[in-house]
C-alpha cells in the first residue's frame, strides 16, 4: 500500500502518537482466532481517528465474507464499523505451521462441523494473498 500510494509506512509501535496531521489513515492487520490483531490500537486511538478517512485492511485464512464481517462486528463498536472502511485481502492459512494448541482447537471445531466443505476448509492450507486483492482498497482511496 505504501508503494502504491506514496503514504508513509509505520508499524503500530513506531506510529506517530499525534495523528492530527493525517487526513487518511490506512491500517493493516490480520484476523486470528476470531479477533482482529489491531483491535486494541484502533479502539484506543479511535478519538483521534474518528474524524479521518480510516481504512482497515485485513488478511485472513478465510475468504468467507460473512465470517470476516462477524469478526469485524465482534471486534469493533458499531461506530467504528460504520465510520471506517474494511477491506479483506485474502491471506495465508497455514494449518501445519500453527501451534499445537491452535491445530487442536481447529481439529475439534472441524470434528463438530456439520458442513463437509467447512470441515475440509478448516484442515486445508491455502494461499490467497496477492497484490491484486489490494486493488479495491486502492480504488476507494483514489475515488
Amino acid at each position: 500500500m505504501a508503494e502504491a500510494t506514496g503514504f508513509d509506512l509505520y508499524t503500530i509501535t513506531d506510529c506517530p502518537k499525534d495523528l492530527h496531521d493525517f487526513d487518511v489513515v490506512v491500517m493493516a492487520g490480520s484476523i486470528h482466532a476470531g479477533s482482529v490483531s489491531i483491535k486494541e490500537y484502533v479502539v484506543a486511538n479511535w478519538p483521534s481517528l474518528k474524524d479521518k478517512k480510516v481504512i482497515i485492511i485485513l488478511t485472513s485464512g478465510t475468504s468467507n465474507r460473512e465470517v470476516i464481517n462477524k469478526v469485524v462486528n465482534d471486534s469493533f463498536s458499531s461506530e467504528i464499523v460504520n465510520t471506517s472502511k474494511v477491506f479483506p485481502v485474502g491471506g495465508r492459512y497455514m494449518f501445519n505451521r500453527m501451534s499445537f494448541i491452535d491445530r487442536s482447537i481447529i481439529k475439534l471445531v472441524a470434528f463438530f462441523s456439520k458442513h463437509p466443505e467447512t470441515k475440509k476448509g478448516m484442515l486445508t492450507e491455502k494461499e490467497e494473498m496477492n497484490r491484486e486483492n489490494l486493488q479495491e482498497a486502492l480504488d476507494f482511496l483514489h475515488g
